[in-house]
């Protein structure tokens, strides 16, 4: 049978109703879909280029989308795979599919393509040597009301002005017809289009189209390139790839992981078996896959994504869950892709993956020049009760318990359980063992020298909301005056401890908050080596001081005291803080007066006061 006999079989069989109420009821349904259902003139677009997506084949893997526009027409075409006859028996049907039964395709519900009626009353095929039309003015004088958007017209001449386009020029062209009526205009559904292209990733995770071109006038093209590849089951795979979005000249740039052939557990078989709803391909099948994209900056870096955080279904829906990063998974969502089907056990399902997904991301990205900015990209939990966002959290808390992805100062992954922030640096000048001991012994914790995050890690308030344990300023006073500590620092490493503590007090970034704090750290050597605060008070020691009165106060140590008298900014900053030498009014102030609330008698008082003034 030729292409011209398929065509008017279909036909035949699509307008051949024994009762006038079949035709009817069908018409009206369809009428629904496309008036209602897609509503948005771009959204058959969508819907014609994921069909072009789904129409690769071995001798063309990188697909292209023509988009010409003429007076009355927009023209889409593509070199993927031409049309057959059950290609032509399924977009003239509702409900039926090629893809139905197909797990490596997006579309499966077989009304996607019935979008273009939305807004045309008249749509134009060429593909293989088939020419057809479906044409509502065709049945305007018929005796009741036909569906036809199902009926196929066969077309042997098509309008002058489709003939100098690229329609019947490449493997599939289709040829949609304007209508004021409802608003579908030619220059605005241009405009619209540019306008989608260029602000949306909408080619971020197609399989197989690389290039769509809108006349002459706008083009955008993906380039992916393969970083890496490895296994992480038997049937699992992880693909690390860089993809590169050009609107013309303007250019992002993503990192993007593939997750392939997420097995099935046996319990969402099962249920999936049992749900009415669920697509035949989706209760069949036993692995699925998941991918995420985080976007790249100009300069290189991996960046949060604030607005436009879409769900995709490989093209963008209408849903937004506040990620900080884009996903695409093969949910289940409305017709014009504006909501899931929340209580359906394979969205549930493939959330919760969607959850632990997204921790074993960080643990691939840690292992690339994105290391240190993972932290741009995690993702909170949901407070809702909805099953979906439910079964997102459950994924994502198991994950955080069994997936290590923090690297350390080695840059060796920690589990979230086994790290610690230390926001302080004090590790420079103090051994991290020391430091870990500590917060062992007063925390009661497990950690190790190695369980330092790295000091280049950026977006540290996304760790410690995950529950990453910190070290930080207001810590050191108890640090210093602790068993551990005291019992390791020596006299000879004092100063080192002095000129980093300096540092951190005038350094402009946090020098307030130092400021506020060090004064009461002991953090300088006396005579007697013991640690002492600038408030204890501790003095710079003068030849004149009498051996009497020097016993009572705590002088700096001698070898420390030597090493700062050769860096007059250190002693000067000493000096701000509290460190000075002994005069009869500082040594009141700083002494006599912090302490006569020891001293219960009035005249023992005024005894101890008037012997430091004489000494003057």
């Amino acid at each position: 049978m030729n292409q011209q006999n398929i065509i008017n079989e279909i036909s035949k069989q699509k307008y051949d109703y024994k009762h006038t109420s079949q035709a009817e009821d069908l018409a009206n349904s369809l009428d629904t879909i496309s008036d209602d259902i897609y509503s948005e003139s771009e959204r058959f677009v969508y819907e014609l280029i994921q069909n072009a997506d789904d129409a690769s084949n071995d001798k063309q893997k990188n697909l292209e989308i023509k988009i010409e526009f003429t007076q009355n027409f927009v023209v889409i075409s593509h070199n993927g795979r031409e049309f057959n006859d059950k290609d032509i028996n399924a977009i003239s049907s509702v409900g039926k599919s090629q893809k139905s039964e197909n797990p490596n395709q997006t579309g499966y519900k077989g009304i996607g393509f019935k979008s273009v009626f939305g807004k045309s009353d008249c749509v134009y095929i060429n593909s293989n040597g088939f020419c057809f039309r479906y044409d509502k003015s065709n049945w305007t004088n018929h005796t009741h009301k036909m569906p036809w958007q199902i009926i196929p017209i066969w077309s042997s001449n098509v309008p002058t002005e489709l003939q100098k386009t690229q329609f019947g020029k490449y493997p599939v062209s289709t040829a949609i017809q304007f209508n004021k009526e409802k608003g579908f205009v030619g220059a605005e559904l241009k405009q619209t289009l540019v306008n989608l292209f260029s602000n949306s990733q909408i080619m971020l995770f197609l399989r197989n189209v690389t290039l769509i071109s809108i006349d002459k006038d706008f083009s955008i093209k993906r380039t992916k390139t393969l970083i890496s590849e490895k296994a992480l089951s038997k049937t699992e795979k992880f693909l690390l790839s860089t993809v590169s979005l050009i609107a013309n000249s303007e250019q992002t740039d993503w990192i993007i992981g593939d997750f392939i052939g997420i097995e099935l557990d046996t319990e969402t078989k099962t249920a999936l078996k049992q749900d009415e709803k669920a697509p035949k391909r989706l209760k069949e099948t036993q692995f699925t896959n998941i991918s995420f994209a985080g976007k790249i900056n100009s300069k290189g870096d991996l960046i949060e994504i604030k607005e436009n955080s879409l769900i995709f279904t490989y093209l963008p829906t209408k849903i937004n869950k506040g990620f900080p990063f884009l996903v695409n998974a093969d949910f289940l969502t409305n017709a014009p892709r504006e909501g899931f089907h929340e209580d359906r056990v394979w969205n549930i399902w493939l959330f919760e993956q969607v959850g632990y997904k997204s921790i074993e991301w960080l643990r691939e990205l840690a292992s690339t020049e994105y290391k240190y900015q993972i932290g741009n990209v995690i993702a909170d939990t949901f407070s809702s009760e909805k099953a979906m966002e439910k079964a997102f959290n459950e994924g994502y808390k198991k994950a955080i318990k069994k997936v290590a992805f923090i690297p350390n100062e080695n840059d060796k992954l920690l589990l979230v359980a086994d790290a610690l922030i230390e926001k302080t640096d004090i590790d420079e000048v103090i051994k991290a063992d020391v430091l870990i001991d500590y917060y062992n012994a007063t925390h009661k914790t497990k950690l190790t020298a190695e369980s330092i995050v790295n000091k280049k890690m950026k977006s540290l308030s996304d760790l410690i909301k995950l529950g990453v344990k910190t070290f930080e300023i207001k810590d050191l006073e108890n640090f210093f005056a602790s068993d551990e500590l005291i019992s390791t620092l020596k006299v000879k490493d004092n100063f080192k401890v002095i000129k980093f503590l300096h540092k951190k007090a005038t350094n402009k970034k946090n020098a307030d908050f130092w400021k506020d704090y060090i004064p009461k750290i002991t953090f300088i050597f006396n005579e007697q080596e013991e640690l002492c605060a600038p408030t204890t008070p501790i003095y710079f020691p003068i030849d004149d001081f009498e051996t009497e009165l020097s016993q009572n106060f705590d002088f700096v140590h001698s070898e420390v005291l030597e090493k700062i008298d050769k860096n007059s900014e250190i002693k000067d900053w000493l000096r701000e803080i509290g460190v000075v030498e002994p005069t009869p009014k500082n040594i009141i102030e700083n002494t006599i007066s912090r302490n006569l609330d020891d001293l219960t008698d009035t005249k023992e008082k005024s005894i101890k006061i008037s012997f430091y003034r004489d000494w003057e």
